[in-house]
């Protein structure tokens, strides 16, 4: 967590980095400690800007953890920007077809999403993540 603060600039926020490794099951543990960081800055009223890579499919609306996820988003009024994939994996199957598998789990939300400009993936090459990115409104007020 990073908070974001200067003379020049009209306010200031926070910035957080979070990473919830897969899993087969819910796992309770990360997204408790997720929950405690938030709630800690809720009260200091400062946006809040998440970017995390969480293994959960924001486009998978069946999936345990993504419902998860998305209800904290919810409880904090934190909005997922990104839209597009954010991880395609191409697999070959024992038979020589190929299967793509495209999912939506690396984010960047905010609380305050009126103050960023941009927020997008990228595909940078070989890397099976696509890179995460977002521009912020620094003087507004």
């Amino acid at each position: 967590m990073l908070e974001i603060s200067h003379s020049n600039f009209a306010r200031r926020f926070h910035v957080i980095c979070w990473y919830r490794p897969p899993t087969a099951c819910i796992d309770y543990a990360a997204f408790e400690e997720l929950e405690k960081i938030l709630k800690r800055l809720e009260t200091d009223e400062k946006e809040i800007i998440l970017i995390d890579d969480t293994n959960c499919d924001f486009k998978n609306n069946k999936n345990v953890n993504s419902k998860k996820l998305k209800s904290i988003y919810s409880e904090y009024q934190l909005k997922q920007l990104i839209k597009s994939y954010t991880r395609v994996a191409i697999t070959t199957t024992e038979l020589g077809e190929q299967k793509v598998s495209k999912t939506l789990i690396d984010h960047f939300s905010s609380t305050n999403p009126k103050y960023i400009i941009e927020a997008d993936a990228i595909e940078i090459g070989m890397v099976g993540h696509y890179l995460i990115c977002g521009s912020q409104k620094i003087n507004a007020r």
